[in-house]
């Protein structure tokens, strides 16, 4: 091939690149390639995935400036670890360092296949974007840009030192400032997993009382658990949103919207067997283009929540008895608290707690036992009594008031201490039963967790065998078919034993299901009580 035959050739070529590059019109593309997944997380419940998916590159009529590929970011400090995608700039993950689950593995909040994070406006502009970002330390920022370099919208966590969370919404651009929703799909299950699997069904009527939707809206607390919530979506009621939650027994997702201006509105809802909410933002004040947020995603714990403005009431997420008991649950909480750091076993925890609320009520308890006592004594005199003044009830009356006067007896001495006790174990119950340091908490043998029911009963067993024993104490000693008694103290008795066969029974099976903490301080509590009523019944044996 001679020399004048190649130049040819080649003149061909660059005659026919030339024509191709700059003349020939081509088909738009996208400006970045399809997402892949360069990283992910071993426990990540999202989202990144590897398979091509569209991805919109254009806001009104400007193309715009995004990542070509799928990345994940982490920020951390010593009780949190938040792991992010830059797809939609969402956190995909949320592990709490200080917690395990049963296998040892970190507990996550975020439930799998679910973001947290992800803003859509109703017109739909900021959907399956990969966003830009810049990373430090505690934050990272998450940015889109149209063609010509400016940015139009960014989202920018900022991580605490503690489990709090800013989230700031930028709206750079006019375009994107719109009505939007802000989406918690949910919290993830992490307690007692391994029953979950084996008893789906009973798992989940356990779980309806303790998971729940709690938010500050008007000013005022709403709560719905998730029996509620899964006969019907509960809306708000008003137009001001402070803060809505989600929480399981001991975590909580929550999202604080005070410092937003605008409509701001809820709907609460059951969503894959977990509460969950969709906070709706309308008539936004976008003088100001960035909006504020802050979250919490936790434990359940007073320490940490207290932190927030007591104006919030966000402590209301915390399980506590009756509004005008908070004082008294608030109380216990201190002192399980103080205790739990003292004593490294809290199943001696329990039974410390069990004898130290014994001796504070002993007054109440040994008056009405005591009370109780002089009763049975004073039972034949009384019996008597009414006897002989059958036909003259106001003069029978006075005799049974002056005897029972003469022997320090009041018809309300029984009853009215043990009333008063009420308020205080109402109180304690919600401390004992969602308190964070039973979770995972072992005590002996096969109680390896003081935080789910006696897998073999026994504690319920022996709870319902002690208070029969402390009944029968309890019960008159008059028996039944004795002359001096008619036939309305004869029914009365046999009550009475009716009672102390039944009652023990009732209380094993409410008690069954009772994490098998609670059960412990009740047990403790009983055989207590049979020591003090023994020592009641020597005391009057020897009068």
């Amino acid at each position: 091939m001679n020399r004048k035959t190649l130049l040819a050739i080649a003149l061909m070529f660059l005659t026919y690149w030339v024509f191709n590059t700059y003349i020939i019109p081509k088909p738009q593309k996208n400006v970045t390639k399809p997402a892949t997944e360069e990283t992910k997380d071993n426990n990540n419940n999202e989202q990144v995935s590897s398979k091509d998916e569209p991805i919109s590159n254009v806001i009104a009529s400007g193309d715009i400036i995004q990542d070509d590929t799928t990345k994940v970011v982490t920020l951390a400090n010593d009780f949190l670890e938040l792991t992010f995608s830059n797809r939609n700039a969402v956190i995909t993950s949320a592990k709490l360092k200080n917690f395990k689950l049963t296998d040892e593995q970190i507990v996550q909040l975020i439930p799998t296949n679910t973001v947290l994070g992800k803003v859509d406006l109703d017109k739909g502009k900021l959907d399956n974007y990969l966003y830009l970002f810049e990373e430090n330390k505690n934050s990272v920022r998450f940015y889109l840009n149209d063609k010509d370099g400016n940015e139009v919208f960014s989202k920018e966590y900022v991580l605490h030192e503690d489990y709090q969370l800013d989230l700031n919404l930028d709206f750079s651009s006019e375009e994107y400032q719109d009505d939007y929703t802000f989406n918690v799909n949910g919290i993830t299950d992490t307690e007692n997993l391994s029953y979950k699997e084996k008893n789906p069904e009973s798992y989940f009527k356990g779980k309806t009382r303790d998971y729940k939707f709690i938010s500050l809206d008007n000013n005022e607390i709403e709560s719905y658990d998730l029996n509620k919530l899964k006969k019907s979506n509960q809306n708000s009621e008003s137009q001001s949103v402070k803060w809505a939650a989600v929480r399981s027994k001991y975590f909580v997702i929550s999202l604080f919207s005070n410092q937003i201006s605008g409509k701001k509105t809820y709907n609460a809802r059951m969503e894959n067997e977990s509460p969950a909410f969709t906070l709706s933002i309308e008539d936004a004040n976008f003088d100001d283009t960035q909006h504020k947020y802050n979250m919490y995603l936790g434990p359940v714990d007073p320490e940490f929540i207290n932190k927030f403005d007591s104006t919030l009431e966000f402590d209301r997420v915390i399980e506590r008895s009756w509004t005008w008991l908070h004082w008294l649950s608030k109380l216990f909480e201190i002192v399980f608290k103080y205790l739990g750091k003292v004593i490294p076993n809290y199943g001696l925890v329990i039974i410390i707690f069990a004898i130290l609320m014994k001796v504070i009520l002993y007054p109440l308890t040994h008056k009405a036992f005591e009370n109780s006592t002089k009763m049975q004594q004073i039972q034949p005199q009384l019996n008597a009594i009414q006897k002989q003044y059958k036909s003259d009830p106001m003069k029978m009356q006075q005799e049974r008031s002056k005897v029972m006067k003469e022997h320090g007896v009041s018809t309300l001495g029984g009853c009215l201490p043990m009333l008063i006790q009420m308020p205080i174990f109402f109180a304690l119950y919600p401390t004992l039963r969602y308190s964070l340091g039973l979770r995972g908490a072992s005590f002996v043998g096969w109680l390896q967790d003081l935080s789910i029911p006696d897998p073999y009963f026994v504690l319920p067993i022996l709870m319902g065998v002690f208070m029969f024993i402390q009944q029968k104490m309890m019960l008159a000693k008059q028996k039944t078919g004795n002359q001096d008694l008619d036939e309305k103290q004869e029914a009365m008795m046999q009550s009475q034993k009716m009672m102390a066969y039944f009652m023990p029974v009732i209380m094993f099976f409410i008690f069954k299901n009772l994490p098998s903490g609670l059960v412990l301080y009740w047990t403790v509590f009983n055989i207590l009580g049979i020591f003090q009523q023994n020592y009641i019944n020597k005391k009057f044996r020897g009068q």
